[in-house]
């Protein structure tokens, strides 16, 4: 893939797509850029009065990770411009082991959409169940804060399209 100053589709990225990305800003990155997974503990102090997650700290725990990877699969300051799609499933008792993973769903001009998903911990071998999700838009900005183009790591271009993705407009 060559970068170049297209705009870019709306459309989600297939798994091909990204990684053809992930290898254009770095090509020996593990694990993979456009992806994040953290463990985390439900602890007393992140309760509601009903002993579980309290809702406030679990969108935070939504928009850490959508932070982390857009920060880390750009390498450029980024801000959330909009959280969507928010939806609490399932109570997560305090005590809860839990699986959060961050994806980029959608990279746009000076935009990107990551997909953040939270699942209990499950016994080897079994579906874990799915507690929380939503979706994020983070924008790259420069140093006063105005939105800027994704740039690739590797070269001073604007990334361009992945292989296959008409334009798009912001």
């Amino acid at each position: 893939m060559k970068p170049h100053d297209s705009e870019v589709s709306a459309t989600p990225l297939t798994g091909a797509s990204v990684q053809a990305h992930a290898a254009d800003v770095a090509a020996t990155a593990w694990p993979p850029l456009d992806r994040l997974r953290q463990t985390e503990l439900v602890r007393p102090g992140q309760a509601n009065h009903y002993g579980t997650l309290f809702g406030a700290e679990g969108l935070a725990m939504l928009g850490k990770a959508a932070y982390a990877v857009a920060a880390r699969f750009t390498g450029q300051a980024v801000v959330m411009a909009a959280a969507s799609d928010i939806v609490f499933q399932r109570p997560v008792p305090v005590g809860s082991l839990i699986h959060i993973d961050a994806q980029v769903v959608r990279i746009g001009r000076t935009s990107l959409t990551v997909r953040v998903s939270v699942r209990l911990d499950a016994a080897p071998g079994t579906q874990a169940p799915e507690a929380l999700q939503g979706r994020f838009e983070m924008v790259t900005v420069d140093a006063q804060g105005r939105p800027t183009p994704l740039r690739s790591r590797s070269s001073s271009s604007v990334l361009g399209a992945p292989p296959g993705m008409a334009a798009w407009t912001e």
